[in-house]
C-alpha cells in the first residue's frame, strides 16, 4: 500500500505477486483453499485501506483536482514525452568502457539488463526439474521471490531504463546468488568470479554511512561535496547526492528535463523554492541544455538558467561520459561582473553546449539559438525591477 503512494504500478504489482504466490501455495497444497481466500481478503483489503488513508491527507491538502492532475492527467499526457519513458530506452544507455579499467562498468550494465528478465525464466526451469530431486531447498521462499520480482519487472518493462531495472533487480540478484551457490560444475569458479566483480570498487564514508562507488564520475561528484556540505544544507540538482549527504531539496520537483516532461509552471516552482531556501550548491548537467529529442516538445528551462547565471558562480566542472557536469555555488552578493564573462565560463563547462554522443551528427545551430535566447532572457531579468 505504501509503495503505491509513491509509484503506483510498484505497489499494485507487488501485491498482485503476493496474491499469485498464495494461489501457487494453494495449488501445491501448502495451504488450504479456505486459508487462501482469507489471505486474499486480508492482503487486498489492507492494500486498499493503506492507499486510501495515506493519500487522503494529500488530497485534503492539495485538493482533489491537483491530486488527479498530478497522478493521472500528467502521467497520461506528459509522461511519454521524456525519451526514457518508452520501449526504445531498453539498452540504450551503454556506459563508456574506455580505458580498459572501465570494463567492469560495462559488465555490470550488461548483467543487470540480461539478468533481470532472464533469471526468472531460468529459475522456473530449474524449479520444474529439481523440485522433486531436492526437497530440502526452500522452494516456497524462492518461488515468492521469483513471482514478486517478475511482477515488478513487468511494471517497468514498458520503459525498462537502467535506473528502473536497478530498482527491481534485488529480487533477481537474490536468485542469482542462489544459482551461484548451488552445487554443480564450476561452483568454485562461479563464486570466485562474483568476488572479483564485487571487489572492484571504492568505498566512501558519507553521512548515511559507508557506501561503495563503482562509477568514477560519481566518485568525483561525491569527493567534491565531501567537507563542503553538512547534513541539513540545501542542495539542488541531484536527488541521489541529496540522499547520500542528507541534504534538503529546496524544489518541490525531484528532477528537471530538457523536454516537455518538465512543465513551465514546474520551472517557476523550482525558482521560487531556490529563492525561499537558497541552495548552497547547485548541480547542473549539460543534458539540460540540449534541445529535446522529441520535436513536438520544448525546453522550458531558460528562466532557471538565467537565475543560475545571476545568483551562482561556477566552482567545479567534471567531464562525464557523454555530458559535462558542473557545480555552482551561491554568491554572497549580487553579481557585478560583466554578463558575457560568465557566459564564457558556461560555454566552457557545457551549460550552453554539450559534448555530443558518440557517432551523433548534432548540429550546433539549435544550441547557438538556445544560448542567444538565454542571454536575452537573463539580461532582461537583470534590468527589469
Amino acid at each position: 500500500g505504501l509503495a503505491t503512494c509513491f509509484t503506483q504500478t510498484t505497489g499494485f504489482l507487488a501485491v498482485s505477486g503476493l496474491a499469485l504466490y498464495l494461489l501457487w501455495a494453494a495449488a501445491t497444497h501448502r495451504i488450504g483453499w479456505p486459508t487462501f481466500r482469507r489471505a486474499q481478503l486480508d492482503i487486498w483489503s489492507s492494500f486498499c485501506l493503506v492507499s486510501v488513508l495515506f493519500n487522503a491527507y494529500f488530497i485534503f491538502k492539495a485538493g482533489l483536482g491537483t491530486f488527479f492532475y498530478d497522478t493521472v492527467v500528467f502521467c497520461l499526457r506528459y509522461w511519454p514525452r521524456a525519451k526514457w519513458n518508452g520501449l526504445g530506452v531498453y539498452m540504450t544507455d551503454v556506459p563508456y568502457f574506455h580505458p580498459w579499467y572501465r570494463l567492469p562498468a560495462l559488465a555490470i550494465w550488461l548483467s543487470v539488463y540480461l539478468l533481470t528478465p532472464l533469471i526468472y525464466i531460468l529459475f522456473l526451469a530449474r524449479y520444474r526439474q529439481q523440485k522433486a530431486e531436492r526437497p530440502s531447498e526452500p522452494w516456497d521462499r524462492l518461488v515468492l521471490i521469483a513471482i514478486t520480482g517478475a511482477m515488478l519487472f513487468i511494471g517497468v518493462a514498458p520503459a525498462a531504463s537502467w535506473l528502473r531495472l536497478c530498482v527491481v533487480a534485488p529480487f533477481g540478484l537474490i536468485l542469482f546468488v542462489w544459482f551461484v551457490s548451488t552445487p554443480g560444475r564450476f561452483r568454485s569458479v562461479r563464486i570466485a568470479a562474483v568476488w572479483v566483480a564485487v571487489t572492484w570498487q571504492r568505498q566512501v564514508k558519507l553521512p548515511i554511512g559507508r557506501v561503495v562507488v563503482f562509477n568514477h564520475v560519481q566518485y568525483k561528484e561525491i569527493k567534491f561535496l565531501l567537507g563542503r556540505t553538512r547534513p541539513g544544507d540545501y542542495f539542488f540538482g541531484n536527488t541521489e547526492l541529496n540522499f547520500l549527504f542528507e541534504l534538503r531539496d529546496p524544489s518541490p520537483i525531484p528532477y528537471l528535463t530538457s523536454s516537455g516532461y518538465t512543465r513551465p509552471e514546474q520551472v517557476q516552482q523550482t525558482i521560487r523554492g531556490l529563492k525561499s531556501h537558497p541552495a548552497k550548491y547547485i548541480f547542473w548537467s549539460s543534458d539540460l541544455d540540449m534541445p529535446p529529442e522529441n520535436a513536438h516538445t520544448s525546453n522550458h528551462l531558460a528562466p532557471l538558467r538565467a537565475y543560475l547565471l545571476s545568483h551562482y558562480q561556477l566552482v567545479k566542472s567534471i567531464e562525464g561520459y557523454d555530458e559535462q557536469i558542473s557545480f555552482w555555488k551561491k554568491r554572497n552578493a549580487p553579481a557585478a561582473a560583466p554578463f558575457s564573462g560568465q557566459v564564457g565560463a558556461l560555454r566552457h563547462v557545457g551549460l550552453l553546449t554539450r559534448l555530443p554522443h558518440r557517432g551523433s551528427q548534432e548540429s550546433p545551430g539549435p544550441l547557438v539559438s538556445a544560448a542567444d535566447g538565454v542571454l536575452n532572457y537573463a539580461k532582461r531579468a537583470r534590468t527589469d525591477p
